[in-house]
């Protein structure tokens, strides 16, 4: 009998946790960041195992090259497919952009993103139900960026449209400084997070320990936020003990057997001899750093945030759809990544 109300209690209170604990429901995303959208029979076939519903997809850059005197669109979207998923329209545009247009001339600038956004929209598809603007602001540009989302947030408002903004971690741990956009969710980016000018740096895309230094307020934000976090790679080629430039989808093992190649450590390679690899010209002494992501930390990135975040209806979309980045993980590690938030 003793037994009996043991274990009856116990179910009860095991009901009553469960009862308790709040769940997240998590729609999987993928960012699309290619001027052509045309996936893979590999990548399609990724996204219909994974369940993903939502693609990122980049419509357009917006910078202000040195010689123009505005504004100006670039690497537009060229649709070759219409997606088989929700859309949201994402447009990248560089601080510098932001600065010379100035607050006065932002809600101006709005307006013709507005416009080009719907002009490359496919006509196959339904109205987007979200648009997200991608640029990382600092406290000298937070008035006119934001003078930015508010026109941009009317335009779409008057269209039943929801406008997103990414969050990098600075923005997230110091909102009283860099301010809270004003829009209707936030991305919050996890990755990028170490000095990528720094030739000691080890691996600037994903350093799970750095990262969480910015997270102590995460559940307070004042946004409702979603999450990216990071599948790609690159090389990082130092020369004279500066970074110079980025080779994406590069990693180690396509150079650790060349032999004009001398291993330095674990991720980097000093050149030896003057040599073409991958389409640039190496010289005699340069070096690549070898930065990528590793299923382990990718999956305690995600466990990470899952556990920080209020549970909530969210995406969590990976950054970026691409054959080459998905040849490295397996299916169960990132429907893992997404399991991580629920």
């Amino acid at each position: 009998m003793k037994n009996r109300l043991f274990w009856g209690i116990s179910l009860l209170l095991g009901l009553l946790v469960a009862c308790g604990r709040q769940t997240s429901t998590v729609e999987p995303a993928f960012y699309h960041w290619k001027t052509r959208y045309s996936p893979t029979a590999t990548e399609k076939e990724s996204l219909k195992k994974l369940g993903v519903s939502r693609l990122y997809i980049k419509y357009f850059d917006v910078d202000w090259p040195e010689d123009a005197t505005q504004a100006q669109p670039q690497a537009r979207v060229d649709f070759a497919q219409v997606p088989d998923a929700k859309v949201t329209p994402t447009v990248f545009i560089t601080n510098r952009t932001i600065q010379k247009t100035g607050e006065a001339n932002c809600p101006a600038l709005a307006d013709k993103i507005f416009s080009l956004i719907f002009s490359l929209h496919p006509k196959e598809l339904p109205p987007p139900t979200e648009v997200q603007i991608d640029c990382d602001w600092t406290v000298g540009t937070r008035a006119a960026y934001f003078a930015l989302l508010k026109r941009l947030d009317a335009r779409l408002d008057s269209a039943k449209i929801a406008l997103s903004a990414t969050i990098r971690l600075h923005q997230l741990k110091y909102p009283e400084k860099t301010g809270v956009p004003p829009v209707d969710r936030g991305m919050l980016m996890f990755y990028n997070m170490g000095d990528l000018d720094n030739p000691q740096e080890d691996n600037s895309i994903l350093d799970v320990a750095e990262g969480q230094r910015y997270l102590g307020k995460l559940d307070q934000y004042a946004l409702p936020l979603d999450a990216a976090l990071p599948i790609f790679a690159w090389g990082v080629l130092i020369r004279r003990e500066k970074p110079i430039k980025l080779i994406n989808n590069l990693r180690i093992e396509s150079a650790v057997d060349i032999p004009w190649f001398s291993k330095l450590s674990e991720n980097r390679l000093r050149v030896d001899t003057s040599h073409y690899f991958g389409g640039h010209y190496l010289y005699a002494g340069d070096e690549i750093r070898f930065e990528e992501v590793a299923p382990g930390a990718l999956l305690q990135a995600a466990q990470l945030l899952g556990n920080g975040m209020a549970p909530a209806a969210r995406s969590v979309s990976l950054y970026h759809l691409d054959s080459l980045t998905l040849a490295h993980y397996d299916i169960q590690t990132l429907d893992s990544v997404f399991g991580a938030f629920r």
